[in-house]
């Protein structure tokens, strides 16, 4: 005699006897079994096999899916027009950005880039976008231009101030919250620098240079326990840059 074993699995076209979310048929067609977990993702697109079922894409093909489109924004936010969780391959998106109160837009980074508070950018992939909005003098590349042989410069707040990726410790302490100034020399001379007026303890450093991660120390000092005036002297160069910073003691504002 001959024996035969038959395995059959057709209760219904909508099921899904594993509970995960995804249909039978669906894993049968694209695995061969119900073995593919609904929060995990085959062929490494960036989407779930999950959303990939529901948007009606191959799960095991990486240039088939819906791109999608993720926004991180502190201190401000952006509009995307339109406005979805996921897009067709070649849409067309307007973001527009808009700065918090005290702060201000300066570009945007991540896998896009330039400086128009406005851009229109292309769904031909999964796209992360990070909009920079920075308070007055935060970052090196937004530095305050001052000008003149005798200058003061107030009523600036480091509250919302950041320390940048490769900025150095000024004054030799971590800080936290810089904000940063530029002066050329109109002549050669000593100069001097105070904080004079702040209601934190800080620090204060003079750099030339022209990248804030490769940038050449002139000269620095911490304002004393007890106090919250730093201040230096150095010898300027006419017509050299001088790249000046403000940092709170161990990030203080």
């Amino acid at each position: 005699a001959q024996f035969f074993n038959f395995n059959l699995n057709g209760s219904s076209t909508n099921a899904d006897d594993d509970t995960d979310g995804l249909l039978d048929a669906w894993e049968i067609q694209y695995w061969g079994s119900l073995s593919p977990l609904p929060n995990a993702d085959a062929d490494v697109d960036g989407v779930s096999n999950l959303d990939e079922y529901l948007e009606g894409t191959h799960p095991r093909d990486k240039i088939s899916f819906r791109p999608r489109l993720i926004i991180l924004a502190t201190n401000g936010s952006v509009n995307a027009n339109p406005a979805a969780s996921n897009y067709t391959f070649g849409d067309s998106v307007t973001l527009t950005a808009t700065p918090d109160i005290g702060y201000q837009f300066l570009g945007w980074a991540g896998q896009v880039s330039g400086t128009s508070s406005q851009i229109v950018v292309t769904m031909n992939t999964n796209l992360t976008v990070i909009p920079r909005f920075r308070v007055p003098g935060d970052d090196f590349d937004q530095r305050i231009q001052l000008s003149g042989v005798s200058v003061t410069h107030s009523g600036l707040q480091n509250t919302g101030a950041t320390k940048e990726t490769g900025e150095p410790n000024h004054a030799a302490n971590t800080g936290g919250k810089s904000l940063w100034w530029t002066w050329t020399a109109p002549g050669s001379g000593s100069v001097t620098l105070t904080t004079a007026g702040s209601d934190f303890r800080n620090g204060l450093a003079v750099y030339t240079g022209g990248v804030v991660s490769n940038l050449t120390m002139v000269a620095m000092n911490l304002a004393a326990v007890g106090s919250n005036t730093s201040q230096l002297v150095f010898p300027a160069v006419s017509g050299t840059t001088y790249h000046l910073a403000v940092d709170g003691f161990n990030g203080a504002t």
